[in-house]
């Protein structure tokens, strides 16, 4: 909201009075010159800028105000209503398509896929270091090359088989991936 006064020519100032009226330093004054600040005179051989004051306090204004603006269009957190209507719609309708593939179980909870992964690993490593010990007692008097390695062979296989055979995030743990969803 702007505030209408009373129309001002301005007084017509020094740079040294200028910096005293506004508060700011001669530095910051011949700095702002060089953004666009109006002047009256420029300074040249022992004499100073002289400034109208009414239309470098118009400057200041337009200037704070055109900072705001592009503060404003810089700032990505602030949304319209409009657009923060559409990105809950987005969010819920994507919280439901979740929802609808754990239910379907095309989509498992990672932690619940995880245990299974870690119990079914468990049980193939001590199926697969136990085969030496089996493998030894029923084997060491065999003179056939060929039993010995289909007995092997059948021995990974089966714990292979059982790998192959884990069914794993199907089980009753993924489904608690949909009320994890909903929480």
């Amino acid at each position: 909201m702007k505030v209408l006064l009373p129309m001002s020519k301005g007084k017509e100032v020094s740079q040294a009075e200028l910096s005293d009226i506004i508060g700011k330093s001669q530095v910051t004054l011949r700095a702002w010159e060089r953004e666009g600040m109006p002047v009256l005179s420029k300074a040249g051989k022992g004499r100073a800028s002289t400034y109208n004051t009414v239309e470098v306090i118009e400057w200041m204004e337009a200037r704070l105000i055109s900072k705001f603006a592009a503060s404003k269009e810089d700032d990505t957190d602030v949304v319209s209503e409009d657009e923060g209507r559409r990105r809950k719609i987005v969010a819920e309708a994507k919280l439901a398509e979740l929802k609808l593939a754990v239910e379907s179980g095309e989509l498992v909870e990672i932690e619940a896929v995880g245990v299974e992964v870690d119990t079914v690993l468990s049980s193939v490593r001590a199926r697969l270091l136990a085969i030496p010990g089996t493998l030894a007692l029923t084997l060491t008097n065999e003179p056939d090359p060929s039993v010995v390695r289909d007995r092997v062979f059948d021995e990974i296989s089966g714990a292979l088989n059982e790998l192959s055979a884990a069914d794993l995030g199907r089980s009753s743990e993924a489904t608690g991936a949909s009320e994890a969803i909903e929480a």
